[in-house]
């Protein structure tokens, strides 16, 4: 019994380690095609994505790696507190944006597109955090959760678009791990 296990592990590795390639080396397209990309306004954005995928998990990376690749976290409206416009236009226009206006633009896009999306705000022990801290009040972060192939995945475009260093500054500094992260996961 245990060396007909083994022998059906043995099979089935290598067809779940190429079928993982295949699925990176498609993504790995889509991210390239979503930061050459110069959408003029979101409905051109979700037209081309429209116009060129098919597959809701597709549409949904070519989302999550667009708006990482050209929007930049407002630093200044972070520290003020004074936040600009966040809606998915003003982030558009602008090209920045605090969490608030990341998830706004890809709840945008993503209904353009025709997926099932929803804006969640709660607590992240981002910049700022202390171990032991306990959060209160409305909340301190944004991500958004994305229905894909009938299943919700939690996609966090901020902390996929870069972080914000010792000095203050925003890095650029595109992740995919926040790319339908597994809930056991993001939650820490």
């Amino acid at each position: 019994m245990k060396k007909l296990f083994l022998m059906l592990i043995l099979l089935l590795f290598p067809v779940l380690l190429f079928s993982k390639v295949i699925s990176s080396a498609n993504y790995a397209a889509i991210d390239s095609q979503a930061k050459k990309l110069n959408a003029q306004s979101i409905s051109g954005l979700a037209d081309y994505i429209n116009q060129n995928y098919k597959q809701e998990d597709e549409k949904a990376r070519f989302i999550y790696s667009w708006i990482t690749a050209h929007i930049q976290y407002d630093v200044q409206s972070f520290f003020s507190g004074r936040h600009a416009d966040n809606s998915a236009e003003g982030v558009f226009k602008t090209g920045k944006s605090v969490c608030e206006g990341y998830s706004e633009l890809f709840l945008a896009v993503a209904e353009k597109c025709g997926l099932q999306c929803a804006k969640i705000s709660g607590y992240a022990k981002g910049y700022g955090y202390q171990p032991g801290q306990h959060f209160s009040g409305y909340g301190n972060h944004a991500w958004n959760a994305v229905k894909i192939n009938d299943e919700w995945y939690l996609i966090d475009t901020t902390w996929g678009a870069g972080y914000v260093d010792d000095s203050k500054q925003f890095i650029f500094r595109y992740t995919d791990y926040f790319f339908c992260t597994p809930p056991d996961e993001f939650i820490l």
